[in-house]
């Protein structure tokens, strides 16, 4: 009995790993896995990471790294507009996040709730967020177009760093 036991607890102990990042699944609404890297034109210039975004070639956010302003131009009307701060985590760059999100991936309460920044009530194709009460750091802007949620990851740097393109890079190597 006692050697059942032992082995019983053994078992518990190896599969009670406190390895946090065990816990956390693709679909966080604040993990952040990657970033793309889009110029002042709207033109993409790289990415580091696996960004997990949905935006299915109808929205370009830009510029990213974004320090004053960040421009929206969608394809169809944007109706609403939130800025969740984000946790960037370098954990699942073999995911292909094309398989797994869609828009209906996230609550849009659940967003609301998490809502640094927020703009309703849009109804436009072309929008811009000044960015100056959002301290520096990663965040995600989720963008509803009719009853679907897309969303992209952005980074905003201190007043120091520029743009912050060298601490982007050290971060994600």
């Amino acid at each position: 009995m006692k050697k059942i036991i032992s082995l019983f607890t053994i078992i518990l102990i190896f599969n009670c790993n406190s390895d946090e990042s065990n816990s956390i699944v693709e679909t966080e609404l604040s993990l952040l896995t990657g970033i793309n890297l889009i110029d002042n034109s709207g033109n993409p210039n790289g990415k580091f990471g696996n960004p997990n975004i949905l935006i299915n070639n109808k929205i370009t956010v830009y510029p990213i790294p974004a320090k004053n302003v960040l421009f929206i131009n969608s394809n169809e009307n944007l109706s609403k507009i939130w800025i969740i701060p984000a946790i960037a985590e370098k954990i699942f760059q073999q995911t292909d996040f094309n398989t797994i999100l869609n828009t209906h991936t996230y609550d849009e309460n659940q967003i609301k709730s998490n809502a640094e920044l927020e703009s309703l009530d849009i109804n436009k194709n072309s929008f811009s967020l000044k960015l100056n009460t959002l301290k520096s750091g990663y965040y995600r802007i989720f963008m509803k177009i009719d009853n679907s949620l897309y969303w992209e990851n952005i980074y905003i740097p201190n007043g120091d760093e520029g743009f912050g393109l060298e601490n982007l890079k050290n971060f994600w190597n």
